[in-house]
């Protein structure tokens, strides 16, 4: 008995510092990730203060879904990495409500900011009068406060097996399926009446309005386009997420035993917090204006290093010059 024993301790030890080993490594990684988070969507809100050209209002969607994925990196991810150190239920609760925040406030954002697009191509005319800046902030509160109670209703049941099953088949109907069948609806028809549009285009007179009219579509398309892969990003993201929770919530008892494999788990829990830092990078580089602020930025950015440069290189010169005329 004692041999065995014995024996078997290295191995549990063993086992015990390969864990601790291969958690610490997913936390490093993790914690990269934040980072990373908060440096691209930090200089989403560097590109608006320095061009403010981007304030307008099909950006404020952008702008305030920065707001909300910054958080993912700033929050979101330290609270993952707290639960895992100290597993307090109040705690996992806290972790829990911020996901479901997270999640909420990306589809929603998206959903918006692809409807406005829709109606500014289905109905240029009317797309200023419709598509106020009043309505836009108006629909921005809407947005946040479904984002932060939505999650926290859940309190009000939390020892209600039933409820919280219902909750869960709820979210990913209204937060996930639904959105996602919407705004790819949306994303076809918009890429139908762009198509249109430019056909009609290429017959117009005046051959200067239609190559206006020809590069306005281009980036409305383009812009599209960002948006139709953020909607990807967070279905690939997010999906595993819900559909997971609703799973537990459903299928599961009490005692039993996860059936995802740990590999999976941590896959999928980077995939969702990779949304975060998808969404900037996508709006950043591929969108027109966002493009073209980040091209005024860098070249900006090189000018006054080189003319740092220059002045230096100048003042080490300027001793040697007047040495020279001495001698």
């Amino acid at each position: 008995m004692n041999n065995t024993s014995n024996s078997s301790n290295p191995s549990d030890h063993h086992m015990e510092v390969s864990s601790i080993i291969h958690f610490n490594i997913i936390f490093i990684c993790l914690s990269v990730v934040g980072i990373l988070i908060v440096a691209a969507n930090g200089l989403v809100f560097v590109l608006v203060y320095k061009r403010r050209t981007l304030l307008r209002k099909t950006n404020f969607f952008l702008i305030s879904l920065a707001v909300s994925d910054i958080s993912s990196g700033l929050i979101g991810i330290p609270l993952i990495i707290l639960c895992n150190t100290y597993p307090y239920e109040s705690l996992i609760k806290t972790m829990d409500i911020c996901n479901k925040f997270l999640g909420i406030s990306t589809i929603l954002h998206l959903l918006s900011a692809t409807i406005e697009r829709y109606i500014k191509v289905l109905a240029p005319l009317h797309y200023r009068r419709l598509v106020t800046k009043k309505r836009i902030v108006m629909v921005l509160a809407g947005i946040w406060m479904i984002s932060l109670l939505t999650p926290v209703i859940e309190l009000s049941w939390y020892e209600d097996i039933e409820a919280t099953q219902k909750y869960s088949l709820a979210l990913l109907c209204c937060f996930v399926i639904f959105p996602l069948t919407l705004m790819t609806s949306i994303t076809f028809h918009i890429f139908y009446l762009i198509r249109e549009q430019k056909s009609r285009l290429k017959i117009l007179a005046n051959r200067t309005m239609a190559k206006k009219q020809q590069r306005r579509k281009q980036a409305e398309r383009r812009a599209v386009m960002v948006y139709s892969a953020m909607s990807i990003s967070f279905a690939i993201g997010w999906f595993p997420y819900f559909l997971s929770a609703l799973f537990s919530d459903y299928v599961l008892k009490e005692d039993d035993e996860y059936p995802i494999p740990v590999w999976a788990d941590y896959v999928f829990l980077f995939l969702k917090f990779s949304t975060g830092l998808i969404d900037p990078l996508l709006y950043t580089f591929f969108k027109t204006d966002f493009q073209t602020a980040m091209r005024s930025l860098l070249f900006n950015s090189y000018e006054n290093i080189n003319t740092r440069v220059t002045i230096h290189m100048s003042s080490l010169q300027a001793p040697n010059t007047q040495r020279s005329s001495s001698d």
